[in-house]
Parts: structure tokens; C-alpha cells; sequence
């Protein structure tokens, strides 16, 4: 079509300026940006009784924090246990019991984790789970 005056005319960034030559247009400049590969924590605790409890997850503000896949002990029975599972997690790994298709509500002997904390009063405590439905298969 009028020998080739229209062919990659839709190929330039000019396409969505007012007329062709827009005056004092650049293409943007392009900046790099790496990610911090490793972040720094800085923990601090009250009196030394608290530096004896190692391996333990601690309170802060009032909140005591758990991954699933960092209990402290883990024990299973003849045909079934707890697995990790991971990148399914909250903010790591997730744990599920095995196999998926047994109900444990009726059996005496169950598979179980346990997680060691530390808090800075007795009492009764809520508890918040974060539980997947399902399991994921595109992170596996």
C-alpha cells in the first residue's frame, strides 16, 4: 500500500502522542534495581532466665508466633505421621497428616507435633490456626 509507507508504522512508542513528532519525547531511562539478598534481625531479651530457653518460640507483645514446620518434636504411628510440605506455608513451610484419606478423630494412637514456647505469664491463651482446604500442587 503506497509502496510500503504504512509497514511498521505501529511499531514505534510515538503511537499514542498527538501527532508524530511530539516535541521533547525520550524513551524512559531504565534503572536496575537488585533485592537485598538477606535481611538482618535483631533480637533482644529481658534478664538472663530467658536466654536459657533456647529452641523455643518467644513472646513479643503480647503474641507468640509459629511456623507449622518448626515443631519441636514430631511423632508418628503404624500408617501415618505429620510430613512437611514445603512452600505451602503462611510464610514457609506448611506440615499435613498422612495419609490425607484417614480420619484420626476415633483412633487412640495418633500421629502429633508439639511446639515449645515461652511466655511471660501463665493463663489461658487463644489460638489462632492457618489452615489450606487443600493442598497446593503448583508449589510442589
Amino acid at each position: 500500500m503506497e509502496n510500503g509507507k504504512w509497514v511498521h508504522m505501529m511499531d514505534s512508542a510515538h503511537t499514542g502522542f498527538r501527532n508524530w513528532d511530539d516535541n521533547d519525547w525520550t524513551y524512559p531511562q531504565i534503572r536496575m534495581v537488585n533485592p537485598i539478598p538477606r535481611g538482618k534481625i535483631v533480637v533482644s531479651f529481658r534478664g538472663n532466665s530467658a536466654l536459657e530457653r533456647t529452641g523455643m518460640f518467644m513472646e513479643n507483645e503480647g503474641c507468640i508466633c509459629m511456623d507449622a514446620s518448626h515443631f519441636t518434636k514430631k511423632a508418628g504411628v503404624k500408617g501415618g505421621s505429620f510430613e512437611v510440605i514445603k512452600r505451602l506455608g503462611r510464610t514457609s513451610d506448611a506440615i499435613k497428616s498422612f495419609p490425607v484419606t484417614k480420619n484420626w478423630e476415633k483412633e487412640k494412637n495418633r500421629p502429633y507435633v508439639e511446639y515449645d514456647f515461652y511466655s511471660e505469664e501463665g493463663g489461658e491463651y487463644e489460638l489462632h490456626l492457618y489452615l489450606a482446604p487443600l493442598e497446593s500442587y503448583f508449589s510442589v
